[in-house]
């Protein structure tokens, strides 16, 4: 998916998902102005929170400020803009533990990949059958997932770039530390377990969340 073609759809996905989420400012033209001002920097900034099912497809797309995950068919991508009373086909599918720019596909099952900013993790998630895992964990290596992907020529393995994001917020940027990693994950290695890395189907926090992750770099 072309950058262009990728912004394309986040600024059609989006602007759904802000009509969604707040109806009752629906008349308000100020939030209206400040919505199509988001927009904008959201497109230009967050496109990679946009990743593609080609065996399904459907475009999933989540909006960095909120920990849902939403899905809309290229279907109705390519049948052109919708009218004026019409509305895109978006839908939320499930919400995360949190917040998270982090996303990707694994093309032979249709599995989620993303990156909660919370739990400092990289989780695996199939909608179809609601089978979820941990991949890795590290608070000290998966601070802030910037991108994560399933790349097909390296056998399937999971390719990461983690920042220290909070540490460029804070102007606190220590030049001997290595603030960008690039990090490559063997998902065969890591000991299927079941976790609960999405609110949506209120499911209590397993007691083995944070373990036996670590080593599987």
């Amino acid at each position: 998916m072309s950058r262009r073609f990728g912004r394309r759809i986040a600024k059609r996905v989006f602007e759904k998902i802000l009509n969604r989420l707040s109806t009752q400012w629906e008349n308000s033209r100020n939030f209206r102005m400040s919505c199509n001002l988001l927009i904008i920097i959201f497109i230009y900034t967050q496109s990679s929170s946009t990743t593609f099912s080609p065996r399904l497809a459907t475009v999933y797309y989540q909006p960095l400020a909120t920990d849902r995950l939403f899905s809309v068919p290229t279907t109705a991508l390519r049948a052109g803009p919708p009218g004026f009373d019409d509305e895109l086909p978006v839908t939320l599918i499930g919400r995360k533990s949190s917040q998270g720019i982090g996303l990707s596909v694994d093309p032979r099952d249709d599995s989620i990949i993303f990156s909660p900013l919370t739990e400092t993790a990289i989780a695996i998630w199939q909608p179809q059958t609601n089978a979820q895992r941990i991949l890795a964990y590290s608070p000290e290596l998966i601070q802030f997932a910037a991108e994560v992907r399933w790349v097909e020529r390296d056998s399937g393995n999971i390719w990461a770039l983690t920042t220290r994001f909070q540490k460029f917020f804070k102007k606190q940027v220590d030049p001997t530390d290595l603030n960008l990693r690039i990090l490559r994950i063997r998902p065969e290695n890591v000991v299927p377990r079941p976790i609960y890395p999405l609110r949506h189907f209120n499911v209590p926090a397993h007691p083995s969340f944070y373990n036996r992750t670590l080593s599987y770099f």
